[in-house]
């Protein structure tokens, strides 16, 4: 027994493998470790076409994590800090749609958008702040032929691009 049941303690694990699940998944769900301002970006596995994505920690507060695309929908739970979302291009045949959760920090999300692509994938991205001053960052890159916008506040609304939805809420 590692707790003599009176003193609470913290186990670090260091030099770990990155984590691959190369199996069929339906709904995706990664939480955050909590307690820290986590720095991520989602990302293709750096070969379009293959089925794969990563989630990559920038600040390392998580082991790199390549999963196979989702089926029905992939959500990330924010880790209760300032968290950092960096949205990239996904590999090709990913659609489901995308959850972010924000924590009890003013988090973040950035959609970096990609030369003739359109990365928000078909299911939409979603991303729920949780009312602490959370941000959301569009920036340049594709030429849309057409956008939409809404807003039902200062803090929500939507982003029609091409057809594809992006949803913030705070």
């Amino acid at each position: 027994m590692l707790n003599n049941g009176t003193t609470d303690f913290t186990v670090n694990y260091v030099n770990l493998k990155p984590i691959s699940n190369d199996g069929t998944a339906t709904d995706v769900i990664f939480n955050l470790p909590a307690g820290t301002a986590n720095d991520f970006n989602l990302q293709d596995d750096g070969t379009l076409g293959n089925g794969f994505n990563q989630l990559v920690s920038n600040n390392v507060t998580f082991e790199l994590t390549t999963f196979v695309n989702p089926t029905g929908s992939l959500t990330i739970n924010a880790g209760g800090v300032r968290d950092y979302f960096n949205f990239y291009r996904l590999d090709n045949g990913f659609t489901a749609p995308i959850t972010f959760n924000g924590g009890a920090g003013a988090d973040r999300m950035y959609v970096h958008t990609a030369a003739a692509t359109n990365i928000v994938p078909a299911g939409g991205l979603n991303f729920i702040g949780n009312g602490n001053n959370d941000g959301f960052t569009l920036f340049a890159g594709y030429a849309a032929t057409d956008v939409d916008y809404s807003f039902t506040n200062q803090t929500d609304g939507t982003i029609n691009i091409d057809g594809r939805t992006i949803s913030f809420d705070d």
